[in-house]
């Protein structure tokens, strides 16, 4: 029997016994009764990596075997086992943050009956119930999804999709726990099963469990111990209906199924005229309204009227789908080809849509499902390689490029470098010039407030002025667009500072005539209590500009302003003009 704060650790890996009976293993060392022999016996915590904590006096160990009450571990050779019965473990802590546990692919069905008939507005248990190969846990991943778009005040504590097949209920609720709770031991412990419940009750989340294998009566504990969540099964046959909300999974009809077998001719390269009526009929009742019976039948079936085409690598295929996956706008074809450096990578994308895992937008691929985590490095050295592609391209006249080039901007906004390349820091300004353009001229003022903001940020970050002053004039046009005076003047008043301190005469001209037409339009010497309209004294103004000057200047622009009117359009194509 251990005692109190008594620690004993052995070699050995825990595997839960059904059995609590001790009787076959070894008898107990002579010297050291109910415990393991002295030399296989290791009393320093430091040696202990991956244990388990056995706590309570109802604890009893031979030579090979721990019984702790009603449960019994065998000890097989591996890592370190710890039986301890101190109390004195740190409190469970609640893990920072939401966590998303969700499946990043699913296989997208015609379910909206399905959809429909799961409410999450309360929390609850769902159960979704078919037969074998129906697509349970494709709407179940789905639906991880689309219940976070319909509720959006629910599920504060995040998402969990678990398989939880063959997972006891102990185990099961454990797992659940630790995606919430943590104890800052260096070994596992596994509270109560009543603590646990206790800790779960308050955990808002949506959880994903696939083909759990429970009784009824531990599905009613698990949902009262997930009392403010919601809880998604998938099973074979209804256990939960008589207290939960129960949705059957029917067999989907012979249009969809047809729309299934045609898009699996083209992912095994099956001519059309190949899939006669009669073989259709065929593969449709082979299948009896069951997705996975569908594709099996016509893979069987289409599969000797394949024509062969070039065979690509996995490393290929993998280099192109994280390609895509690196970006959320869509990537033409030249682009993926630069940044992949494989002349195929457009025929390898192609493919890729067939098998669903891309979105086409021809000649343009995405990436459909959520993004998983890319290293910074291989995403930064992205990133760059789509810089020398874009610099090499004329902006104005590629509006497929216009999205892709402005997360660049917006992306290197977020991330900056000090040690970036001196042909990228140089090319910078220029290329955002061009797609600054291109965006003014086809009226996009919102995406093209997005390019100045960004660039101002990554000019700040470099610590290039020119970059800053570039951003200012351009924000301060957008202002002017947007009728925003007092910001048009700041951003303007920014911009001639740095160039009169560069003695770029033409661009502080420029900035001027902006300011004055600011002036002009609708920010006169009395808006804003009179202090922030422009002086002739001020530094901001230089002599050569065409600021008003004196004060009957500033009455002219006071009169002026009452009648005149900005054209966004008009300062739209000044810009591009100069």
């Amino acid at each position: 029997m251990l005692k109190k704060g008594e620690v004993c650790c052995a070699w050995g890996e825990p595997r839960m016994d059904s059995s609590a009976d001790t009787s076959g293993g070894p008898a107990p060392s002579a010297d050291y009764p109910n415990e393991i022999d002295r030399d296989q016996t290791k009393h320093r915590a430091s040696d202990v990596h991956d244990a388990i904590v056995l706590q309570g006096d109802n604890s009893t160990v031979t030579d090979n075997r721990v019984t702790i009450g009603p449960t019994t571990i065998n000890m097989a050779s591996g890592g370190p086992v710890l039986l301890s019965a101190q109390t004195n473990l740190p409190p469970p802590a609640r893990r920072p943050g939401s966590v998303d546990l969700r499946q990043s692919k699913y296989t997208l069905l015609d379910r909206r009956r399905e959809r429909s008939s799961c409410r999450a507005d309360q929390p609850g248990m769902i159960e979704l119930f078919g037969e074998y190969g129906i697509g349970k846990s494709s709407l179940l991943a789905q639906l991880g999804y689309d219940l976070q778009q319909r509720y959006p005040a629910r599920f504060a504590d995040g998402f969990a999709y678990m398989n939880a097949r063959d997972i006891s209920f102990d185990d099961l609720l454990y797992q659940i726990w630790a995606i919430f709770w943590d104890i800052n031991v260096p070994w596992k412990v596994q509270p109560s099963t009543q603590t646990m419940r206790i800790q779960l009750r308050n955990i808002d989340a949506l959880f994903l469990l696939d083909d759990p294998t429970l009784s009824e009566s531990e599905f009613r504990t698990l949902d009262t111990a997930l009392a403010n969540s919601t809880v998604l099964l998938t099973l074979d046959e209804s256990i939960v209906g008589s207290f939960a909300n129960s949705v059957f999974v029917g067999d989907l009809d012979d249009a969809y199924l047809s729309r299934m077998v045609r898009k699996q001719c083209k992912i095994l390269h099956v001519p059309k005229s190949a899939l006669t009526k009669e073989l259709l009929d065929a593969i449709l009742a082979e299948s009896r309204g069951n997705p996975r019976r569908c594709i099996r039948a016509a893979s069987k079936a289409l599969s000797p009227r394949r024509v062969p085409q070039p065979e690509y690598t996995a490393d290929e295929r993998q280099v192109v789908l994280e390609t895509i996956q690196s970006f959320c706008s869509p990537v033409p074809v030249d682009a993926l080809t630069q940044l992949t450096k494989l002349p195929d990578a457009g025929t390898i994308a192609a493919d890729l849509a067939l098998q669903a895992e891309l979105d086409a937008h021809s000649p343009r691929y995405t990436y459909p499902w959520p993004k998983k985590l890319i290293s910074t490095y291989d995403d930064r050295i992205r990133h760059f390689v789509l810089f020398e592609f874009l610099n090499g391209q004329d902006l104005v006249h590629r509006p497929d490029l216009r999205d892709l080039a402005l997360e660049f901007f917006e992306w290197f906004a977020v991330h900056p470098y000090g040690a970036v390349p001196r042909l990228i820091r140089d090319a910078m300004l220029p290329t955002a010039e061009r797609l600054a353009a291109q965006l003014a001229t086809a009226g996009y003022i919102d995406r093209w407030g997005r390019l100045s903001s960004a660039v101002a940020r990554l000019g700040s970050s470099l610590d290039d002025g020119n970059i800053v002053a570039w951003a200012d004039r351009n924000l301060g046009v957008i202002a002017m667009c947007r009728e925003d005076w007092m910001s048009a003047r700041e951003h303007f008043g920014a911009a001639i500072l740095h160039y009169v301190q560069t003695a770029n005469d033409r661009a502080v001209d420029e900035c001027n005539e902006f300011l004055q037409t600011v002036i002009d339009a609708g920010y006169g010497p009395d808006e804003g209590g009179g202090s922030s309209s422009m002086r002739p004294s001020d530094p901001l103004l230089p002599s050569t500009g065409t600021a008003a000057t004196g004060t009957e200047s500033v009455a002219e622009s006071e009169t002026e302003a009452e009648t005149s009117e900005l054209n966004p359009i008009e300062v739209e194509r000044e810009l591009v003009r100069t």
